[in-house]
């Protein structure tokens, strides 16, 4: 999930301290130490904090131990973002300030948690904490809140139940705090209780994150058509909101409503023209229509605001990756995005694609193997390697990658079709029929499946198990399109063969004469020639032996023709073999 699709609210507690020393009898210097608390405060109420800051400081320089001073100047630092000097005054005072020192400790906290400093906040709010702070309900929020920044969720959520069980449902912080716990849930991926959670958020108020929150729950439940009124109740209650319709665009998207999903999505825009995720989007979608222009400026865009947007770093080099004349353009986008983020091995996977498609193999590899270092489940990368040693004429090396592939996902027909032709590239021809059949047993239904067929069909075919080879050359016929069928010649001999090994002649002759009325080619021929010799036509038999030896001249050597085309890769069975000696012989 996208950190983007949570919203925190930031809401640590500063609190502006004053109080009035009341007596029967005040000295005159308390009198002036009085006044200058009071301006102070008022000055603060008019966010005059200049003027405040020298009224706190006559203030300390009668009573150098003076809590509120040093609290309320302390605050004015933190709340204008000047943290060195807020720091220093938090550590004056807790040196020379003897009560409520937990107060200190939580502005010094909360500064750092602005600086995202969240581990060294959690140490001083447990400080507060031990200070046994009459304020135990806010330290337990801020508490919940510094461990959801630190992503520990299970103490999140402990800490903001206990803040919702001392306080009441008056608290301006109540209803964050349920929204908080929903949202811990969510990183729990339970669902249901978040969304529990958000519901009893959303009964006391109409902020947006909560429907954002919600919806994004049902939506992970796929339950969108419920995540679309949520969602749509969201943008009635605040209908400026582009997250709410970023939001409702995911949605649509998910339910395949492209045209609502691209309205949404521009509305978006429109409310904000600087929100990353929105851009990384419009792109995405650009890119999808091959509207690529558009797409790369949006995706310069979203990198113009966060530099840190990986995503369209790897989108940009994606599109330059098409075309030849960008290819710098991709690598320098892939090496960004792994610069930025170097832990992501979907970057690595990419980058290795890449290198893939421009034919550089050893560096392709080197990155599927940094892919696997950090997604050692990845098992296209185990795949795509073994099909680049298999273009490196490594099958060996092939096959241990392919086999690896399979180990993280057994049911790709694909890879285990691959793990096939490699035991076939090999002339392992029993192992390739063993997985080409697998692979068939897992997907009959796949693209490939006329592929792996006729893979396992020759293998059976030089096993010489004609009758199951003759089955699988019967089914690729059944599977062929008429267009296909009528440029079908390989497959027509094959079967013509097949029933020439099983003495089924006339079966043999129809197959061997509709192969070469598809494309006269010199294995059709020699099929056709062999099948007319043995049954006889010996007028038949001489039109078609000088066709195929005016289309092969190597045939003009007589049997010697036939060993030459073996040597080319034609295979012929000994017992054709021997009628092609009789043939020659004549």
């Amino acid at each position: 999930m996208r950190n983007k699709n949570l919203f925190y609210i930031f809401q640590f507690l500063f609190i502006l301290l004053f109080s009035l020393a009341l007596s029967a009898q005040i000295s005159k210097k308390d009198k002036k130490l009085d006044e200058y608390l009071r301006n102070g405060f008022n000055f603060l109420k008019l966010n005059q904090t200049d003027q405040a800051v020298q009224q706190y400081k006559k203030a300390l320089k009668i009573d150098k131990s003076n809590h509120n001073a040093y609290y309320n100047l302390g605050l004015i630092y933190a709340k204008t973002k000047q943290f060195d000097k807020a720091f220093n005054v938090i550590d004056e005072a807790l040196l020379k300030c003897n009560d409520d020192l937990g107060s200190f400790y939580r502005l010094k906290a909360n500064c750092l948690s602005d600086l995202g400093k969240y581990d060294e906040a959690l140490i001083l709010f447990f400080k507060d904490l031990d200070e046994n702070s009459n304020d135990i309900q806010n330290i337990y929020y801020n508490l919940g809140y510094t461990y959801l920044k630190l992503g520990r969720f299970d103490d999140s959520r402990l800490y903001f139940k206990k803040f919702l069980e001392k306080g009441s449902k008056d608290d301006s912080n109540y209803n964050s705090a349920l929204f908080y716990v929903g949202t811990c849930y969510m990183h729990f991926d339970d669902l249901e209780t978040a969304i529990d959670y958000f519901d009893l958020a959303l009964a006391n108020s109409t902020f947006y994150s909560y429907y954002y929150n919600k919806a994004e729950s049902l939506n992970r439940l796929r339950r969108n058509e419920e995540a679309l009124l949520v969602i749509n109740e969201g943008i009635k209650n605040n209908p400026g909101k582009e997250t709410l319709y970023h939001k409702r665009y995911q949605i649509y998207r998910d339910l395949k409503e492209k045209d609502k999903a691209f309205e949404d999505l521009k509305k978006a825009y429109s409310l904000n023209q600087k929100d990353a995720d929105i851009l990384l989007d419009m792109g995405t979608l650009y890119s999808a229509d091959n509207q690529m222009d558009e797409a790369i400026n949006c995706y310069k865009q979203c990198i113009a605001i966060n530099k840190m947007a990986t995503g369209a770093y790897v989108n940009l080099a994606n599109i330059y990756s098409d075309n030849p004349l960008t290819v710098d353009s991709a690598e320098f986008y892939y090496k960004k995005a792994i610069e930025i983020l170097p832990t992501n091995g979907a970057y690595y996977f990419n980058f290795a694609n890449y290198y893939k498609d421009i034919s550089n193999d050893d560096k392709a590899i080197e990155m599927y193997k940094k892919a696997l270092e950090f997604s050692p489940d990845l098992s296209a990368a185990y795949k795509n390697m073994a099909i680049l040693y298999s273009r490196q004429k490594n099958a060996d090396q092939a096959i241990i990658y392919v086999k690896e592939a399979l180990l993280i996902d057994p049911t790709d027909d694909g890879t285990m079709s691959l793990l096939a032709s490699l035991y076939f590239e090999k002339e392992d021809y029993q192992n390739a029929v063993v997985f080409a059949t697998q692979a068939l047993r897992l997907n009959k239904k796949s693209f490939a499946t006329i592929e792996t067929l006729r893979m396992r069909a020759t293998s059976r075919q030089i096993l010489g198990d004609y009758k199951n080879a003759l089955y699988d050359y019967l089914e690729i016929l059944n599977l062929y399109t008429p267009e296909q069928r009528v440029v079908a010649s390989e497959t027509l001999s094959n079967i013509g063969y097949c029933y020439l090994e099983d003495d089924q002649l006339q079966n043999a002759l129809k197959y061997f004469t509709d192969a070469v009325a598809s494309k006269s080619e010199i294995d059709q021929l020699i099929g056709l020639f062999t099948v007319q010799y043995l049954l006889k036509e010996k007028v038949l038999f001489n039109q078609t032996f000088n066709n195929a030896k005016e289309i092969e001249p190597k045939l003009k050597f007589g049997f010697k023709g036939v060993e030459m085309l073996e040597e080319d890769g034609y295979f012929y069975t000994e017992k054709h073999k021997k009628v092609l000696k009789k043939i020659f012989a004549l």
